[in-house]
Formats: structure tokens, sequence, C-alpha cells
């Protein structure tokens, strides 16, 4: 009976443990489908392909009297008070105060580089405008009719002068940018008054880059005042320009030689020029390699179709929530833009992986415009509120900025 005993306990034993095998694995898909079903978004679209997509819930971290600007690696900046910007290291988690430079409050432009570009009020420009255009005396001799005589009048070159500021993000030294004999100007349509933006709109190490009036660009060395067209200027045989192999290359703001090569076989395609539309030498396009995003478009449509590209291959993808030229952002594997964010995959199939739509709460009026940037680590919105009648101020950048803008912010769900 003793040896029978011990015999029979062996299965009862095995019983007992399956039993609690069964159990502890139960428990554990239990919490794991909580774990998931926490982990994922309240609310859930369908993409086309019938997969949910799911959201990254932002939350406003204050407001800005400029838009906030990120290098899509690291570096993000917004000035949460009139004159002090925040530089927010998003890779190690950490965020400083410092003033702008004298004259720049509400001048935030751009970052690149390891470097902050400002637009700042400049003494030589009317009510202390960043930028103004250069007039020089020309002759003007109307037809001969009794009692008329020629006069001297002020006439435009298409330049404009200005006071821009590139900050050091590591030591805080600041360069003002040096203009040569002017940069070329953006006319400013809604306002006639104004008659000029800022031109600049990106900077790097060694070059900022802008958009003259027309759509053309442009790039300075902000350290000598040396101008490059994309495209020359017509009419302006010694305008430098971009060589007609520079399909192959792309604009890098950090270099010296400005070209640096694409990754083959990708090279960029040239843009139609129209009458009733000017554009510059090519279409606009975004490189991280090793994929770079490509924006066409013909004179008779009215949408952008947006296509990502990578290195190595001759296929392309549509990015269909990308149409209608929103500007994005490529870094460090992850591309964003148009109120979304996606994962890219460099090594399989589809290239453009999960989306993610960015979700913040309902806002008390509709917003005028949205802007969409990301790191390594985050993703944020510029949401600029329509304004009211009362809401435009004067002062750099642009004299017709609402007083704050609304920033927002996640974190990358993966990271």
């Amino acid at each position: 009976m003793h040896q029978g005993g011990r015999w029979l306990a062996g299965p009862w034993r095995l019983i007992v443990l399956a039993r609690a095998c069964v159990a502890v694995l139960s428990l554990l898909a239990v919490l794991g489908w909580q774990a998931s079903s926490s982990a994922a978004p309240a609310a859930a679209a369908k993409t086309k392909s019938g997969l949910r997509e799911p959201a990254i819930r932002l939350h406003m971290i204050g407001t800005s009297s400029s838009r906030l600007h990120t290098d899509g690696v690291r570096w993000a900046v917004y000035e949460p008070t009139e004159g002090v910007t925040r530089i927010m290291n998003t890779v190690k988690g950490y965020a400083v105060n410092r003033p702008d430079p004298p004259g720049c409050t509400g001048g935030l432009l751009a970052i690149g580089g390891g470097e902050i570009l400002y637009a700042c009020s400049d003494p030589e420009c009317p009510e202390g405008l960043d930028a103004c255009l250069l007039k020089t005396p020309e002759t003007f001799c109307p037809p001969a009719v009794a009692g008329t005589s020629c006069r001297v009048v002020m006439v435009s070159n298409g330049y404009e002068t200005g006071r821009w500021i590139v900050e050091d993000i590591a030591s805080g030294m600041q360069h003002q940018v040096a203009i040569g004999r002017g940069l070329p100007a953006r006319a400013e349509e809604y306002a006639p008054e104004r008659e000029v933006l800022s031109a600049l709109e990106a900077i790097g190490s060694q070059w900022a880059a802008g958009e003259a009036s027309g759509g053309g660009r442009f790039f300075v060395d902000w350290h000598t005042g040396h101008v490059i067209f994309e495209e020359g200027k017509q009419g302006e045989a010694e305008a430098s320009e971009e060589p007609e192999s520079a399909n192959l290359n792309y604009e890098n703001l950090d270099s010296e030689a400005l070209l640096a090569p694409l990754c083959p076989p990708l090279k960029r395609g040239l843009a139609p020029s129209g009458i009733k539309q000017s554009n510059g030498r090519y279409f606009r396009s975004s490189y991280g390699p090793p994929f770079m995003v490509e924006e066409r478009f013909k004179l008779s449509e009215v949408h952008h179709h947006a296509f990502l590209r990578r290195c190595g291959s001759t296929r392309e993808e549509l990015i269909s929530e990308l149409s209608g030229g929103w500007e994005e952002l490529i870094g460090d594997g992850v591309l964003s833009g148009s109120h979304r964010l996606w994962r890219l995959n460099a090594h399989k199939r589809p290239w453009l992986g999960r989306s993610y739509r960015l979700v913040v709460p309902p806002q008390s009026r509709e917003a005028r415009e949205v802007s969409v940037g990301h790191t390594s680590t985050m993703v944020f919105e510029t949401i600029e509120p329509t304004p009211g009648p009362d809401e435009f101020r004067e002062g750099a950048p642009t004299g017709h900025s609402p007083e704050r803008y609304e920033i927002w912010v996640g974190r990358l769900p993966w990271r």
C-alpha cells in the first residue's frame, strides 16, 4: 500500500501542477490584455488597409510668442514668455531657458545644425521691422507732355535688408547673418503695407535657407553673405546658381560645399513652371537617409502628391495623407506631418510603417494653422488659433501673428 500510495501520488501531483499552470497562464493573459488595452488609445480610426490607427494624445505644455521648431532628432525650441527661448534636449530630458538676443522677441524662425535662427528688429527698417525692401533711385521720365518733367523715384530691386541673429545652442555665442548686398525678398501679398516677410526659414551650421518672391529657394552662407540660388534669377547673369547636376544632390546646410550627394538611385525631380505659378527648379523634398519624401504636382492639378523613396531602390510609396502640400519632417526613422506620425521601416516593406494620429482636445475656437514636428523621443504640434479682430500685433517676425501660439506635446509610444 505504501508503495502503491507513492505510485498514485505521481499522477495527482501532475494534475495539480497542470491546473496551477492553467491558472497562471489565464492570469497572465488577462493582465496582458489589460496592459495592451490601457496602452492603446481610447479612440482609433481605421486606415484604408482596414487596420486600426492608434492615436497619440497630446497635452498642452504652454503658449509661445512663436512657433515651436525641432531639428528632427534632439532639440526643440519655443518662446514660453516674452523675450525668453526654452531649449529642450528631448534625448537627455532637460530644458533650459535663455534670453532672446536683443530685439528678437517673437522672432524665433528655425533650429538646425546646433544653431537657432531669429529675426530681429532692424533700426534701418521702418517701425523696427526685421526686414524691409532695399530701394534704389531711378529717373522716371513720363511721355513728353507740356508741363511734365523727369523725376527721381525709389524702386525696389528685389532684395531686402534685415537683421537676423544665429545663436549657438552649446555656447550661446551670437552671430549676425551677413547679408552682403541684401537677401532676395519674399513679397507679402495679404499685407501690402508690410511688403515683405523674413525670407529666411531654415538654418544649419554653415548656411541659412529661404524663399524668394515667386517661390524660388536660395541659400546664404551666414558667415560670409554669399548667396546661391537653386535656380538663377531671371535677367541676373552674375547670380550664383546650382549646377545642372544638382538633381543628384541635396542641400546640406551644415556643409561648406552646400551640395552633398544623394544616395543612389535617388535624384530630385524637376518642378514644372508656368505663367500662373513660378516655382524653384526642383520639387520640394525632405531627405533623411535612407529615405526621401518628395512632393510632386502638375500645373493642371490642385493637390500635391507626396511619395516616399528609399536608397538602393527605384520603387516608391504614395503617402496619401500628405497630399496637399503639408510640411513634413524626416529624422531618426520617423516622418511627421499632417496631424500624423509614421515609423519608417528601413529593412522591410512597406517602408511607411505604422501611422499614429495626433489628437488634442477640442479647441474653443477653430485653429487657423497647425504645424507638426518631432525629435527621436517626442512629437509636437504648434496650433495657431484663429485670431480675433484685436489680436494682430506689430513686431518680428511677421507683424501679423497672434499674441500666443499653443504648444502641444506627446511621447513616441515605442521610445
